[in-house]
């Protein structure tokens, strides 16, 4: 879930973890995309719900912690997802998948996510992501894509 009335007050963020991909000897190019949900399996709030996505260095399996969170406030912005209802419906029209950007694989990648603006009229930018069993169909959420 991804959630903000003003910035360092209610917020909720949210990290995914990929491990298991190619080492940075490698010297290939892994790419973060974002799979829209099915807009049934959909909850977007707000003025403008759109996240900003910011690489950082996690160990395999660490916890995360609003300690360990570095996202609008430490980390470079990697990549950012519109969630403005005009954006999203361009992006199903391509078949549903944002990309957000690319990045030179290594065995674990880690990305915090935050909502990038604060809310008007008292009404938070939210956006909550389905928890569904894998494997899940159609496709949804976050996934790393590299070798292609």
């Amino acid at each position: 879930m991804l959630r903000r009335e003003i910035a360092d007050a209610g917020e909720i963020a949210t990290r995914v973890q990929f491990d298991g991909l190619p080492s940075s000897a490698s010297n290939t190019t892994c790419r973060l995309e974002f799979l829209l949900p099915q807009e049934s399996m959909q909850r977007i709030a707000g003025f403008n719900p759109t996240f900003n996505v910011y690489q950082v260095e996690r160990e395999s399996d660490a916890i995360a912690t609003w300690n360990t969170y570095q996202g609008n406030s430490g980390a470079p912005l990697f990549g950012r997802v519109n969630g403005e209802p005009e954006a999203l419906e361009r992006t199903r029209k391509v078949g549903g998948v944002a990309a957000v950007n690319g990045t030179r694989c290594n065995e674990t990648l880690t990305f915090q996510m935050g909502m990038a603006f604060n809310s008007r009229d008292g009404v938070p930018n939210y956006w909550e992501f389905s928890q569904i069993s894998l494997p899940a169909w159609p496709e949804q959420g976050f996934r790393v894509v590299y070798g292609c």
